[in-house]
């Protein structure tokens, strides 16, 4: 754990709501959440990486703290969105994008909606559990099942807490953020525009049935830079299933990331 760290409510914007700010930082860690899931899943990574990063956990309307806006289906609109809300803090410090699942289309799309607006760009990109932006889409798509339907998929991907999927309640609270959330992927259309110049780092679960290998594998398609793809033995939410494995990955790889940009500046 950084010792230096202090937990802060931060005035960076509604999309940041969790932050703990670290005055020692080489490198801010902007985290994207998947489908469903919201700040709170990276809110104590700032305690399990190495010290040299700032974890800046994005919350996005309808979800977590947010969960009374109204959801936001289409990826082009929530990108404008946090563009606008980021763009005026990426200037300050270098910084790495850490996207899982659905944060992963939102991480890639958001970076080069950055590079349209000429701003400064991530000098990293980290995607997890994520087809590539080319790649295939699911079929059926998620988001237009019934809710039983819609449940049972849930229940598949074996991520989702204990006594959740079967209370109605809950679900009734959570299901048009996660209905918007999975239309945000299976809606996107790619555009085709320059390939991304930074490196891009894709982790995968082994006994991922959602997210195949040959899906990470079309993501090195995207940049000019160095790619790299890491198997974990997990399944869609290794996340979970290999918290421990997955956070000494990044820590190493945000060291890395953090001591070239200190030597180099880039």
């Amino acid at each position: 754990m950084n010792a230096t760290a202090t937990a802060r409510r931060p005035a960076m914007g509604s999309c940041f709501t969790c932050v703990t700010s670290n005055p020692l930082a080489f490198l801010r860690v902007f985290c994207l959440p998947f489908a469903g899931g919201s700040a709170t899943v990276f809110r104590e990574w700032h305690r399990k990486l190495t010290p040299a990063v700032e974890v800046v956990p994005v919350e996005i309307p309808g979800r977590g703290t947010r969960f009374k806006e109204p959801p936001i289906s289409d990826l082009v609109e929530l990108v404008s969105l946090l563009a606008d809300q980021i763009e005026d803090h990426v200037d300050s410090l270098p910084y790495v994008f850490f996207g899982y699942s659905m944060g992963g289309h939102i991480a890639y799309e958001l970076t080069r909606e950055l590079r349209r607006r000429g701003r400064s760009l991530p000098v990293h990109l980290f995607v997890a559990a994520a087809i590539a932006p080319r790649g295939r889409k699911p079929e059926p798509p998620l988001h237009s099942m019934s809710d039983e339907e819609l449940i049972a998929e849930l229940e598949a991907f074996d991520g989702t807490p204990p006594g959740v999927l079967d209370n109605p309640n809950i679900m009734g609270t959570l299901m048009p953020g996660i209905r918007a959330d999975f239309a945000l992927s299976e809606t996107y259309s790619y555009v085709s525009e320059a390939l991304l110049e930074m490196p891009l780092t894709v982790y995968g679960g082994e006994r991922d049935h959602a997210v195949l290998r040959s899906d990470l594998e079309l993501w090195e398609r995207e940049t000019r830079g160095p790619f790299q793809l890491e198997m974990l033995p997990g399944g869609h939410f290794f996340l979970f299933d290999c918290e421990k494995e997955l956070l000494r990955k990044l820590s190493a790889a945000f060291h890395g990331v953090a001591k070239r940009v200190a030597l180099t500046g880039g």
